[in-house]
C-alpha cells in the first residue's frame, strides 16, 4: 500500500465521519425544532413515541446520506489515483467539491424522501393528527410513521446511489485509461 493509498483511505475514513456526524446532528436539530414548534411539547426527551420517530428518521437520512461513500470513494481514486503528480491542494479541493455536492444531494434527497414519507402517512390517516398523537406519547402511530419512512429509505437508496454516480468525473476516467 502506497503512501497515496493511505492517504486516501484517511481522507474518505475522516469524511465519512464527519458526514455521518454532522448528518445526525443536523437531522436532529432539524426534527426536534420543528416538533416542538409544532407540538409546544419542551419535554420531548421524556416522549417516547418522539425518540421512536427521531431514531427512525435519523436511521433513514443517515442511510440514504451514507450512499455517497461508494460514489466518493470511487470518485476519490479517479482524483487521486489516475493523477501522477501526486497529491496537492488542487486534488484536495477537487475531492472536496465532490463531497459537498454528493452531500447536499444525499441532504436534499432525502429531506424530500422524509417529508413525502410522512405526507404520505398523513393521507393515509386522516383522520388523525400525527404530531398530537406522537406529543400525546401514542407509540403506534410513531412506529407507523417510521416505518413508512423506513421502508421509503430503503426501497429508493438504489436508486439515489445510480443518481449520485451520474456525478462521477468519468472524463477523468477516460484520461487515465488512455
Amino acid at each position: 500500500m502506497s503512501i497515496k493509498d493511505n492517504y486516501i483511505d484517511s481522507l474518505l475514513l475522516f469524511s465519512v465521519l464527519i458526514v455521518v456526524l454532522l448528518t445526525m446532528y443536523i437531522t436532529k436539530s432539524i426534527l426536534t425544532r420543528y416538533y416542538i414548534y409544532k407540538t409546544k411539547d419542551q419535554n420531548y426527551q421524556q416522549n417516547t413515541a418522539f425518540l421512536i420517530f427521531l431514531s427512525g428518521v435519523l436511521f433513514s437520512v443517515t442511510y440514504l446520506v451514507s450512499g455517497v461513500f461508494e460514489p466518493l470513494s470511487e470518485t476519490a481514486n479517479i482524483i487521486f489515483i489516475g493523477n501522477e503528480k501526486g497529491i496537492r491542494s488542487e486534488l484536495f479541493f477537487e475531492y472536496m467539491k465532490y463531497l459537498f455536492l454528493f452531500v447536499i444531494l444525499a441532504y436534499t434527497f432525502s429531506s424530500f424522501l422524509v417529508l413525502f414519507s410522512f405526507r404520505f402517512f398523513t393521507i393515509l390517516t386522516q383522520r388523525i393528527n400525527e404530531l398530537r398523537e406522537i406529543s400525546r406519547n401514542n407509540i403506534g402511530i410513531s412506529i407507523m410513521a417510521v416505518t413508512i419512512i423506513i421502508v421509503c429509505s430503503l426501497v429508493s437508496r438504489n436508486v439515489f446511489v445510480d443518481l449520485i454516480e451520474n456525478f462521477i468525473p468519468n472524463e477523468k476516467l477516460e484520461e487515465t485509461r488512455i
